[in-house]
């Protein structure tokens, strides 16, 4: 007897915010050969069980380097030969207490890699026991474990679905942080889950095709902790039937690619309570952008990924946070507010997205006259996110300030002897970020044309760096107040909103 047919939930690819289509590499994988079948065996629990105190559980083999494995229950033999990425059928058992072993294939319980010694079955509870692989080091102590999810039966609210979240992937050893990649803005679902643990409640969540992101914190050897920056990205789940219950989780696993061993982190899940296998996309490392409205004449504007709105009414100074794309391209186009795409201002086609990288899109105004022939122009900034040594932050300039054609010389104030930028072009980012100690820092613009060594403008007051490690974007702004024209530095600090400082002369 088979363990059961596949779900067919077909994975296709989407690019967040509407990027460009590309290959998907999260290919099915076969359940394996037929297993035996999870069948109960006599007096495995309490004996002479009545009705209503029994209970529900599935098995999911979910650690890679174990191999083919045998299941033994209270010291007897009950399952063999599973495979890796196999799971059976929920099964009724009675309810009480089981010792469980879990021992590559033939070679006795006394091999055993996971044992969980007295689990408790409660009459009417439905478990999902997961082998995992949490140390990559299959050697290690604790590398294989047990994850017993208890699962919510009621069912999910009219119109909408359950998902159960985990996470046994031995690649990420931080907690994560889940973002629903469905919403433009990515919202975070679930926080916090550590390494071989699952969310304590479900999602019950309105029915879609779902695309999950992952916060894995900047890195381990990084800020180690997750950052609102999403780092691994699954492709989409076509949308499930209204009422059913997903269990869904991150796992590692190695795989052949060019004939080199590498690690893949995943994306693996079960639909609903029958004999499901178990289904998986590829989780990819995004690509990080985000837009930034500088152009203070053009007002309110949409922001077009691909042709698709993917922003309305973005008004001026705002700024979003870094959301994920699939790597690849995606054609910008920005218009005034109301007006078709037709009539953009702004146009960037076939922008490239590579994996890791972080990118500032900023729209921005190169004349006083807006309505001269290409007063507005897009600023694409591919950020430098190398940590800084300790103790140190990283800030990357640029200029576009339109009153200010020429390039431009910025000074560090402590010490305007000399500066730390020459040559920033208007509408240029400097081509690497100024690594500097954490500190209050005053800057100051020589705008002259050639550069005479003189500071123009200065900051009025000393611009308040974050903490040690963190990375700003800063440029400098000129914008109509009123009785004239202002100029500023602006600047976005982490994944930040925007603050801003005049610039004066001194």
């Amino acid at each position: 007897m088979k363990l059961g047919s596949r779900f067919g939930l077909a994975w296709v690819c989407a690019l967040a915010l509407a990027t460009a289509c590309g290959d998907d590499d999260g290919d099915t994988t076969d359940a394996g050969p037929e297993e035996d079948a999870f069948v109960p065996m006599e007096d495995a629990g309490e004996e002479d069980a009545g009705p209503g105190s029994t209970g529900q559980v599935r098995l999911w083999h979910l650690a890679d380097a174990a191999g083919d494995v045998d299941v033994f229950v209270n010291g007897e033999a009950f399952l063999e030969d599973f495979s890796f990425e196999a799971n059976t059928a929920y099964t009724e058992l009675p309810a009480g207490s089981y010792d469980l072993a879990v021992a590559p294939a033939d070679a006795g319980i006394d091999a055993a890699v996971i044992e969980v010694d007295g689990f408790a079955l409660g009459a009417g509870e439905t478990w999902t026991i997961i082998a995992t692989q949490l140390d990559a080091d299959a050697t290690a102590d604790g590398a294989f474990a047990a994850l017993p999810i208890l699962e919510d039966t009621a069912a999910p609210s009219a119109g909408n679905v359950k998902f159960r979240l985990f996470h046994a992937a031995y690649a990420v050893e931080n907690e994560v942080d889940v973002h629903d990649l469905t919403v433009l803005t990515a919202p975070e679902i679930a926080a916090g889950l550590a390494q071989g643990t699952a969310a304590d409640d479900a999602l019950d969540v309105p029915v879609a095709a779902y695309r999950f992101g992952f916060d894995v914190g900047a890195s381990a050897e990084d800020l180690g902790a997750p950052d609102s920056i999403v780092d691994l990205i699954s492709g989409a789940l076509d949308e499930p039937v209204e009422g059913v219950s997903i269990t869904a989780g991150v796992i590692s696993k190695e795989v052949m690619e060019d004939g080199e061993t590498e690690i893949e982190n995943e994306l693996v899940f079960l639909v609903g309570d029958g004999e499901n296998i178990h289904d998986e996309s590829e989780l990819e490392v995004a690509a990080n952008a985000r837009v930034w409205h500088l152009a203070p004449e053009a007002g309110l504007v949409d922001v077009y990924l691909n042709g698709a709105l993917a922003l309305e009414d973005f008004a001026f100074e705002a700024n979003t946070p870094y959301l994920p794309f699939l790597p690849g391209t995606v054609d910008i186009a920005v218009a005034v507010a109301d007006d078709p795409i037709d009539d953009a201002v702004i146009e960037v086609d076939d922008y490239a997205l590579d994996e890791g990288t972080f990118h500032t899109i900023v729209a921005w105004q190169q004349d006083a006259d807006e309505g001269a022939a290409g007063a507005f122009q897009p600023l694409a900034i591919v950020e430098d996110r190398e940590p800084p040594a300790d103790g140190n932050i990283k800030v990357r300039v640029f200029h576009v300030s339109y009153l200010v054609g020429n390039a431009v010389d910025v000074y560090d104030m402590a010490d305007d002897t000399a500066p730390v930028l020459s040559g920033l072009a208007q509408g240029a980012v400097s081509d690497d970020a100024l690594e500097v100690p954490n500190g209050a820092y005053t800057f100051g613009i020589d705008i002259d044309d050639p550069a005479d060594g003189t500071v123009d403008l200065e900051m009025g007051v000393p611009l308040d760096m974050p903490l040690n490690g963190s990375f700003v974007t800063l440029g400098v702004l000129t914008k109509p107040d009123g009785t004239g024209d202002e100029t500023e530095v602006v600047f976005l600090v982490n994944n930040g909103i925007q603050e801003e400082v005049e610039l004066e002369a001194p």
